[in-house]
């Protein structure tokens, strides 16, 4: 019997694991506070100093904001289309957890057995396959696999509509998002100068998620769909994430360029040792061109 689901029948009621979880927020406000304490003297003189931009420079700016206006353009959108199509699983999963599970007892010891798996998948995801899938297939390959996963499961879930199923296109959306998804998501906001890479980071972490996951309730809420439709319409969504990711990816290689031809890559020796197979083919046939 797993730990989660003997602390729930032997120990605490399911109110009370509400009470672990609210102390164990409480011991995270100590521990920021602790690491607070051990960085916030390693902040160097230079990073404090505000720097004078030149005309020239604001002229830099301003054009790269337009190039580069596609590419971040194409990563928000791929980000509200992943977040539509996990909601969407995630209420059916939820909904199935509901229909085979009917007392609040079964559902509590339900989720305590598979959060520690999907825990247990997601480490073992993230430590040795994401790297290795990254460097060996490149963005574009990873990107797909997640929408063609969850669009094929999402198929099957319209016809079989079991607890089964139902679990394996949660921990496949809650593994590879948190891996791969994300690990690929930071790679494709390399090739943006940093000035760019930071407002679009903090646009699509605060306004483009919330308002992603705002489209997929009104979805929910106000589609008159049953839940198989709802299952269609994940495929739906999981089909242009498809097509956007392959737009994306070309995005993904004429910034790159333009960093090369500008000189104005600010990679440093930890990013250069993540570069995945399309970041490294781009570089290469770049350092092999005629052209100085």
């Amino acid at each position: 019997m797993p730990a989660a689901d003997l602390s729930v029948t032997k120990f605490l009621g399911t109110e009370d694991v509400l009470l672990v979880a609210a102390f164990t927020f409480l011991l995270s406000i100590f521990v920021v506070q602790i690491i607070e304490r051990f960085t916030a003297n390693k902040i160097s003189v230079k990073e404090t100093v505000m720097p004078v931009v030149s005309q020239r420079e604001e002229i830099e700016k301003s054009s790269d904001g337009k190039f580069y206006q596609r590419h971040i353009g194409f990563l928000g959108f791929i980000v509200i289309v992943g977040i539509i199509v996990s909601t969407l699983i995630d209420y059916q999963f939820n909904f199935m957890v509901a229909m085979t599970y009917p007392t609040k007892m079964a559902k509590t010891e339900f989720y305590g057995q598979f959060f520690a798996l999907l825990n247990i998948v997601f480490l073992f995801v993230q430590f040795f396959l994401t790297s290795k899938i990254l460097k060996k297939f490149g963005i574009g390959i990873t990107l797909i696999l997640m929408p063609l996963i969850l669009s094929l499961g999402s198929i099957g879930f319209m016809f079989f509509s079991t607890i089964l199923l139902a679990i394996f296109l949660k921990i496949t959306d809650k593994t590879l998002h948190y891996s791969l998804v994300q690990s690929s998501r930071e790679l494709l906001f390399l090739p943006t100068p940093s000035h760019i890479r930071v407002k679009a980071k903090l646009i699509i972490g605060t306004f483009v998620n919330r308002f992603a996951s705002a489209v997929a309730a009104c979805l929910i809420l106000f589609i008159p769909l049953t839940f198989e439709q709802l299952g269609g319409l994940a495929v739906i969504f999981s089909v242009v994430w498809i097509g956007t990711i392959k737009v994306l990816r070309n995005e993904y290689i004429k910034s790159t360029k333009r960093l090369l031809i500008r000189r104005d890559v600010d990679f440093d020796a930890s990013v250069i040792a993540t570069l995945d197979a399309d970041m490294v083919t781009t570089l290469i046939k770049s350092l092999r061109s005629k052209d100085n």
